[in-house]
């Protein structure tokens, strides 16, 4: 097969956190190897790659993950070479790869080492399948050199504050299709930290405030600093351990006593209507719920198991029916046609109880 000669990229970072100048990931990737201690990053990546390789074989895409720290070499050198029964491709995600290439053969000296097999594979890579490794931390070595001609080796590691803030605006605009200059872009950062996860989460939070197409400093500072004390959303949690009386106590300890504005706290209500709802209408179709915590952006598993049980507590049109009065009363609050406080109440008041 012919072999494209890839470069690792130098420089800034693009909207994903891929080095700028780099080769995308794209479908005739063969493997990929995605390491640095920045879950979101290497999580973004994958999901370009997923995306293309989508893009080029249509929905039959047959995703399969393992947990390197437990998985065998012929596990997965079995699944990169088999065909599927529907799939036209497959992609093969290994997590934790560092320790799956760390582990050696005890049995006998003759038998290589899973490191040894993936460089053998690397240089004859199967064209129905994608590999993709994933490491927190990574040793450089022969792999790298077998994997560069047909595939991609992309650092996750996390930027630092100047990195984060440029990659703030650059994904305000085209992930969530708002304006963010510099200087709110930078309090963002400061407030969160270089984390990109934080920032996009928070972004996506400041999207629906956004004024004219833009999101103020004033803004980031009056939401996002609520949420760096680690109280913004606690108001989720109390309504999901389906304690209403409980859940509206909170509720005023956050306006009386931390003396949080209404209005942020309504997009904590507006997120776990969205959740709830989405949830509800999955678990309906036979989905298992904790497999929507990553689409969804729930976490930890413990909160995820507390929305699939108030979303299994009502059917999915009630679940739909408390998301449009959600979106209604923020749409209402946010035009001055209601009071923000009345509001909150009575919606906390009214979210389903059964969350135990």
């Amino acid at each position: 097969m012919a072999k494209k000669t890839t470069s690792r990229g130098r420089g800034g970072r693009g909207s994903d956190g891929r080095s700028k100048g780099a080769r995308p990931l794209d479908h005739t990737c063969r493997v990929a190897i995605l390491h640095g201690a920045d879950e979101f990053l290497r999580g973004e990546c994958t999901k370009q790659l997923r995306d293309a390789l989508k893009s080029a074989h249509g929905d039959a895409l047959d995703v399969i993950r393992f947990d390197g720290s437990s998985a065998t070499p012929a596990e997965i050198l079995d699944e990169l070479h088999s065909f599927g029964l529907m799939a036209a491709h497959k992609l093969i995600i290994v997590d934790e790869a560092d320790q799956f290439l760390a582990a050696d053969p005890e049995a006998s000296s003759r038998v290589k080492s899973a490191r040894e097999l993936m460089e053998g594979y690397a240089k004859d890579p199967s064209d129905g399948a994608t590999l993709v490794l994933r490491a927190r931390t990574w040793r450089a070595g022969k792999l790298d050199k077998a994997v560069e001609p047909i595939g991609r080796i992309v650092s996750c590691a996390p930027p630092d504050p100047e990195q984060a803030t440029s990659w703030a605006q650059t994904r305000a605009t085209k992930r969530h299709d708002v304006k963010l200059d510099r200087e709110a872009a930078a309090m963002l950062v400061r407030f969160t930290g270089a984390d990109l996860g934080r920032v996009d989460t928070e972004l996506a939070k400041l999207a629906l405030t956004a004024v004219d197409g833009a999101i103020p400093a004033s803004a980031v500072e009056a939401m996002t600093g609520v949420t760096r004390e680690d109280e913004f959303f606690t108001l989720q949690n109390a309504l999901l351990s389906g304690d209403r009386a409980g859940a509206l106590e909170h509720l005023r300890e956050l306006i009386d006593v931390s003396r949080h504005d209404p209005v942020p706290l309504m997009y904590a209500l507006l997120d776990l209507a969205v959740k709830v709802h989405h949830t509800s209408a999955a678990v309906a179709q036979g989905a298992n719920a904790r497999s929507l915590a990553g689409k969804l952006r729930i976490w930890p598993f413990e909160k995820a198991d507390a929305i699939a049980r108030v979303a299994s507590s009502v059917k999915p049109d009630q679940a739909a029916q408390l998301l449009r009065r959600t979106v209604r009363t923020d749409r209402r609050l946010k035009s001055g046609l209601a009071d923000s406080r009345r509001a909150v109440e009575v919606l906390t008041a009214t979210f389903p109880s059964r969350g135990r």
